[in-house]
């Protein structure tokens, strides 16, 4: 049987119950304590009515306490639902109504932004992560569940201008992290970092696949998760042997100054996914790491990671490397236009396959068959799969997943706005830059700043665009819609 998330920490703590499982600053809670931790924090919420199936929102900053939370909601038999702590409380209003959340963990400057937006729900528990320690323990019997339960929702950009909800089950996840843990060898005297926030679908490795090892995970905080020196002393200082992040995030070792490369040394395996990696950055942070395998791993939210590719050794060219081929758990193939299933060096949008595969999106249909990326790929000689690039609007920007028509609701949403397009530049640091061109409403004045004001009200920080342009009209196609083609162009030059 699938093991449930919650059971990786229980096993960790009938194995290595003094071991530390979480560090964070000079603050440290070992695997009997965290997994009693959680324990309290779900029979609180049974007690307060949430009932198997429910969703818990997390609305807090990244932590040992929001860690025992995501796995007391789990333990409780519901799913936890993590919100960005930087989203405006607009939209963690919108995303915690939307999935109909009957409970909320937040720390007490998020849960006061938040309570108003849920004035008219059925909210059953509001849980504090600074009096969760102080929470009863009991001895009420938890739910048992099952590996079809849903264990999260992550909610992503989505294309109608209003986040979508992505239903993973134990199930789901569980297949990704013991294929995670088996391809990188973890071991119980491993040190991880986790680096992604826990509303971004990298962290279920972070949290699950330490568990499973009962190993030690290391949440990067403050200008160690976006400064290349700090960053580096982080590893050093904490003997790091596992790092999972963006591209984007590596990157800053490479490109920032100040960088001690000799603190860099305990690391025996750096992944990296979400978005392209330059290679002629990667091909630094090799020289800076070379005892280190590298990982260059693929997938969206729906599937998580789907392919995998071992760099043996970064190529001379600068062309990227390739996403690789399918993890162990899928079956992925490329279909091409006409619906075939294309053959090597053929161009196709590449289709996924397996216990991997989301449960569905929230309020929609269950999900069933193969899931259809969006992503165009090719089959190269070797099995492997190379990246193209998207089908539609979506995007990748710092790592995150965007739906251009999100960012561009947002933008309309300003009264004096009348009409708005975004567009994705390619930006090899970050992967995309959003830029916007609008066009106001007639003797309405509108600054750049104003514009990217608005929109930070509505959209966490990596959906804001980074330049506004104003036009008296957007260019047409024949058809009468907004010429992005165009505009990409002039964006770009």
């Amino acid at each position: 049987m699938t093991a449930l998330l919650h059971h990786y920490l229980e096993d960790a703590a009938g194995r290595r119950p003094g071991h530390p499982a979480v560090v964070t600053g000079e603050r440290s809670i070992d695997y009997a304590e965290l997994n009693a931790l959680a324990d309290r924090v779900a029979r609180a919420l049974v007690r307060a009515g949430v009932e198997p199936g429910d969703r818990v929102a997390v609305f807090a900053p990244k932590s040992i306490e929001t860690i025992a939370a995501l796995y007391g909601a789990m333990k409780a038999g519901a799913c936890y639902v993590p919100v960005d702590p930087s989203s405006p409380a607009v939209r963690a209003g919108l995303i915690a109504r939307d999935c109909d959340v009957r409970a909320v963990v937040a720390d007490p400057a998020h849960a006061a932004a938040l309570e108003p937006e849920l004035a008219s729900g059925d909210v059953r528990a509001w849980l504090r992560t600074e009096n969760l320690h102080d929470l009863p323990e009991g001895d009420e019997a938890l739910p048992e569940g099952s590996e079809d339960d849903l264990a999260y929702v992550l909610y992503t950009s989505g294309s109608t201008g209003v986040p979508k909800g992505v239903m993973l089950s134990h199930r789901n996840a569980a297949r990704f992290v013991e294929w995670a843990f088996g391809v990188l060898a973890l071991r119980e005297d491993d040190r991880l970092s986790s680096h992604a926030p826990f509303h971004f679908d990298l962290s279920v490795f972070d949290l699950y696949a330490s568990a499973k090892a009962a190993a030690t995970l290391y949440p990067v905080l403050g200008e160690a998760a976006s400064m290349g020196a700090p960053m580096a002393a982080f590893i050093g200082e904490h003997a790091i042997t596992v790092w999972y992040s963006v591209p984007s995030a590596l990157m800053l070792l490479v490109t920032q100054g100040g960088v001690d490369a000799s603190k860099l040394g305990s690391l025996r395996q750096v992944v990296f996914a979400g978005e392209v990696f330059p290679t002629p950055y990667l091909r630094k942070l090799a020289a800076l790491v070379p005892g280190a395998g590298l990982h260059n791993w693929y997938g969206p939210t729906e599937t998580n990671v789907c392919t995998y590719h071992v760099v043996a050794e970064v190529p001379a060219s600068d062309d990227p490397i390739p996403i690789g081929r399918a993890c162990e758990h899928y079956e992925c193939h490329a279909v091409t236009p006409d619906g075939r299933t294309a053959g090597v060096g053929e161009e196709g949008e590449l289709h996924v396959a397996g216990d991997g595969v989301m449960r569905g999106y929230w309020g929609g249909e269950e999900h069933s068959g193969p899931y259809a990326t969006g992503d165009l790929v090719v089959l190269q000689e070797d099995g492997e799969f190379r990246f193209l690039g998207r089908r539609d609007h979506q995007i990748k920007t710092r790592g995150y997943r965007v739906e251009l028509g999100e960012v561009e609701a947002a933008v309309y949403a300003h009264d004096a706005v009348r009409e708005a397009a975004v567009v994705a530049v390619p930006d090899e640091r970050i992967g995309h830059a959003l830029v916007a061109f609008v066009v106001p409403h007639e003797g309405r004045e509108l600054s750049p700043v104003n514009v990217k004001k608005h929109v930070s009200e509505r959209l966490p920080r990596y959906m804001v665009p980074g330049a506004v342009h104003f036009r008296d009209a957007l260019p047409k196609t024949s058809t009468g819609k907004i010429d992005r083609q165009s505009l990409s162009k002039e964006a770009s030059s």
